[in-house]
């Protein structure tokens, strides 16, 4: 059973097992949509541009109202490390009424930043520091290279460029018309010069309304030498190569060619709307070491906190030697918890003020000389102990002692330092200071009189390994009551679902650990303490008959 650490003679800590049988009911989850139809509809090639019968350009018409409709999501998270790769998604999906023909999309990545100017070949003075392309995955699969076009804007003037869309055709009917209608025109497509546009092949022949929206993962990465709190957009459009149809119809009338359709052929990047991501040189995250973000109590029960730093890879933090540019992590403590020690800190040297150990509450504060960030995640960490008292600083109840009603004790901590940009570009007098907070609250942790968990392993596996039917699980619930209360008559109810079923040949079992040992207990439970229900068994398609058991 699991181990408890014991102060005071009361607070005892149960342990409730029992065995299920997995049924295991299995479902089938089909995919919707056309993957690998069309696949007639080949990459235009001006090479194999189709012939027209009469040689003769046809009358210019309306082109008809268009019934597929491309459109893109992109999810992009808020911030990202200097130096380190993120990813983000762009979703695609037709919100139209018709299929649609060779889905692709197009995403502009600001490879410039704030201070890169094309060509950006001169270190310290043109240097790109913004977002760089690293590849793309489709349901986990990496996109082949033959489907990825990644190119970059020239300056044709005044800091703006176009390159030649890879894939995307004007309609022939789009003025002025050309001399030969066989022949494609592909669309110019404009954004900022030196920034990156990459164009992604969909692995679709086609894509219908009702078909679920494709999402792409986009791997890129931050330079390490971007700029601080400005915001970096990253744009998108999606397409159908070849419009409402699964073949090259540009030519001709009624004049199909790729959707979106833009009068003048040319895509400006400029006008899609962006998604902001900011460049970020630390994080700050508090975890707490217990059960379920829960706890019970009273001394009997101690709980710890870890408070974790992360700095960009290769960037540093505080200033060697000089005591007031250091690294700073400050947790100031809710006022109903009782702090006990500092149990460990790292890089080695902090130099520490904590909190009162008598009374709840206080600041614990840890300085480090200089931090240089590394390829983990945890370049510097706090873990102290604490436990929730009876009384808080103002010797107010922190559980009701009536009801018993939880209370939670909400956590938080920031972080900061002096910051030496490697980016020369960067002004650095003085040296920018560098924070991070994990929210407020980043960590709430529900103090109660009495607590309950639920765990379950597997007690018997059959092939295959894993959670599979025939197999059988076993359950135990662990539950710990407050040093400051006293239950009688304990009733715990589990509700089983739709799927497991009780194995009538085990006995549940109790573990009780006490205050002193010769309190301790283990056992199976008589008959006549639990009871396992069946009534909601149907053995039918009846919704009334949910399938589930209760053991009490």
């Amino acid at each position: 059973m699991k181990s408890s650490r014991f102060v005071k003679s009361v607070s005892p800590v149960f342990r409730l097992v029992f065995i299920l049988i997995f049924l295991g009911l299995q479902a089938a989850f089909p995919l919707s949509g056309n993957l690998g139809d069309a696949q007639a509809a080949p990459a235009p090639d001006p090479g194999l541009a189709p012939v027209m019968e009469t040689g003769q350009p046809e009358k210019i018409e309306p082109r008809p109202l268009l019934a597929a409709t491309p459109s893109l999501g992109l999810s992009v998270p808020s911030t990202a490390m200097l130096g380190e790769e993120f990813t983000f998604t762009a979703t695609f999906d037709n919100t139209g009424a018709d299929p649609g023909y060779g889905p692709f999309m197009d995403i502009v990545l600001p490879a410039t930043g704030a201070d890169g100017v094309h060509p950006g070949t001169t270190p310290g003075v043109d240097e790109y520091d913004g977002v760089s392309f690293v590849g793309a995955s489709f349901l986990g699969s990496a996109i082949p290279a033959d489907q990825i076009t990644v190119q970059s804007f020239p300056d044709d003037g005044g800091g703006f460029g176009c390159v030649q869309h890879p894939v995307a055709v004007r309609p022939a009917n789009d003025p002025p018309p050309p001399g030969d209608t066989s022949v494609p025109r592909y669309y110019d497509i404009c954004g900022v010069a030196g920034d990156t546009l990459v164009t992604i092949i969909l692995p679709f022949g086609s894509f219908v309304p009702s078909q679920p929206p494709a999402a792409v993962t986009i791997t890129a990465e931050m330079s390490d030498l971007a700029d601080l709190n400005t915001l970096l957009g990253i744009r998108g459009q999606a397409g159908f190569q070849f419009g409402e149809t699964p073949i090259q119809d540009f030519c001709c009338s009624p004049y199909d060619a790729t959707i979106p359709v833009v009068p003048g052929g040319e895509y400006d990047t400029s006008g899609w709307s962006p998604s902001n991501i900011e460049p970020a040189l630390m994080t700050l995250t508090k975890e707490y070491v217990g059960p379920e973000n829960e706890t019970a109590t009273g001394p009997n029960y101690p709980r710890q906190f870890t408070i974790t730093v992360d700095i960009a890879d290769g960037q540093r933090i505080g200033v060697a030697g000089d005591g007031a540019q250091n690294l700073v992590i400050t947790d100031d403590l809710p006022d109903n918890i009782q702090y006990l020690s500092l149990d460990s800190s790292t890089p080695s040297g902090a130099s520490c003020t904590e909190p009162s150990t008598t009374t709840p509450g206080g600041t614990l504060s840890c300085s480090f000389d200089s931090v240089l960030g590394g390829a983990g995640a945890n370049d510097a960490t706090l873990t102290f102990s604490y436990y929730v008292d009876r009384l808080d600083a103002s010797s107010g109840e922190v559980v009701n002692s009536s009801t018993g009603a939880p209370n939670t004790s909400n956590n938080t901590a920031d972080v900061e330092g002096a910051w030496e940009p490697i980016d020369g570009r960067d002004d650095t007098t003085p040296l920018p200071t560098a924070t991070a907070t994990c929210g407020t609250p980043c960590v709430g942790v529900e103090d109660q009189s009495i607590v309950v968990q639920k765990d379950v392993g597997v007690a018997n596996d059959v092939s295959p390994t894993g959670n599979t039917p025939g197999d059988t699980l076993e359950y135990t619930l662990d539950f710990q009551v407050s040093d400051f209360f006293g239950f009688q008559d304990i009733v715990l109810t589990d509700v089983i679902s739709d799927g497991q079923r009780f194995d009538t040949t085990f006995t549940p079992t109790l573990n009780f650990s006490g205050n002193p040992a010769s309190r301790d207990f283990s056992g199976a439970f008589a008959p006549a303490n639990y009871v396992v229900d069946n009534s909601d068994i149907g053995n039918d398609t009846n919704p009334a008959t949910g399938g589930t058991q209760t053991v009490t």
